[in-house]
């Protein structure tokens, strides 16, 4: 569990660290990064747990090979829309006149 948390912790939340980092002390935001990591790895494990109970293995793998595969082509989407402009941020949404 331990090293789960220690892995994850390069892993998550680095802007909230640094935007904390200029507000908190060093002492402070090291235990609350600790302290979240902790809870995330046990609720995570908890829901594997329940996971593991409900499927098999086979199924696990195909569910999680498909939505890899869709959000895969939702990222390259995306992407696409983005970087060739066919995306616009309209202003419609200003309020300010």
């Amino acid at each position: 569990m331990m090293l789960v948390c220690i892995g994850e912790f390069g892993d998550r939340s680095q802007v909230s660290i640094i935007y904390l980092a200029g507000s908190q002390g060093f002492g402070t935001i090291l235990a609350s990064i600790f302290i979240a990591n902790f809870i995330l790895c046990i609720l995570s494990s908890l829901c594997g747990q329940v996971l593991a109970t409900r499927f098999s293995v086979k199924t696990l793998t195909l569910i999680s090979g498909w939505l890899f595969i869709i959000l895969g082509f939702i990222a390259l989407i995306m992407t696409a829309y983005i970087d060739f402009g066919l995306f616009h941020f309209s202003n419609s949404f200003n309020l300010i006149k």
